[in-house]
């Protein structure tokens, strides 16, 4: 008579694999259109995935719990796939993030992440006192005040600029000075030397907003 009995067993020295991509990519993470987040998980004997979502209004988890067994070993491959659209999704940041683990013990389990922010916003620039001011004859002024409602203002990719001319009695009209705002509300009162912007001669002055977010 013959006897068999066979052991089996797996070693496992590495974690899970986390591939995450990104569908229409921009350089700074800012979208104004659909963005689509990938992830992709391979491993030998996955146990769980916990992939937390945070939006403007929150966060929330995605829990797959998963039973290894050896019949699976070498196939396991789970994806994820988050679209995102402006419009349908709130303008504010975002993160989608994925910690994978195994059936070892002990390890931290394998991260990924991105994050970025939806702004399908265009930026809503105006002056205070506007309505006072423009067209207005004054024996003299101190300052204008530009403020601008754009949520990335202080974003290395949002230009906002304020322009100032002066145009004298007899028709000459001043160099433009340009200044560039990071901030919601500004005041503008001197130039970059420390002047003043309207101490000098009677003049027609023009300030010009503008710009583009990121």
């Amino acid at each position: 008579l013959v006897s068999d009995v066979n052991l089996v067993f797996v070693v496992d020295m590495e974690g899970p694999n986390v591939n995450l991509s990104v569908e229409n990519k921009t350089d700074n993470n800012h979208y104004n259109s659909n963005v689509s987040v990938n992830i992709e998980v391979t491993d030998d004997n996955l146990v769980k995935n916990v992939i937390t979502i945070t939006t403007p209004d929150g966060s929330e988890d995605i829990v797959e719990e998963l039973t290894p067994t050896i019949d699976a070993y070498g196939q396991v491959t789970k994806s994820y796939k988050y679209d995102f659209t402006p419009g349908v999704n709130k303008d504010g940041n975002y993160k989608v993030a994925i910690t994978s683990t195994d059936i070892i013990s002990g390890r931290d389990g394998s991260k990924a992440e991105y994050e970025f922010i939806i702004d399908s916003t265009t930026p809503v620039i105006y002056f205070s006192d506007f309505d006072s001011l423009n067209g207005s004859f004054r024996q003299s002024f101190d300052k204008v005040t530009v403020n601008i409602d754009e949520t990335n203002i202080g974003h290395d990719d949002t230009n906002m600029m304020v322009t100032y001319v002066k145009t004298t009695p007899d028709g000459v009209t001043s160099e433009p000075i340009v200044f560039r705002q990071r901030a919601n509300t500004a005041s503008y009162s001197t130039d970059e030397n420390g002047n003043s912007l309207f101490a000098d001669a009677d003049a027609i002055y023009t300030f010009t907003a503008s710009g583009k977010d990121a």
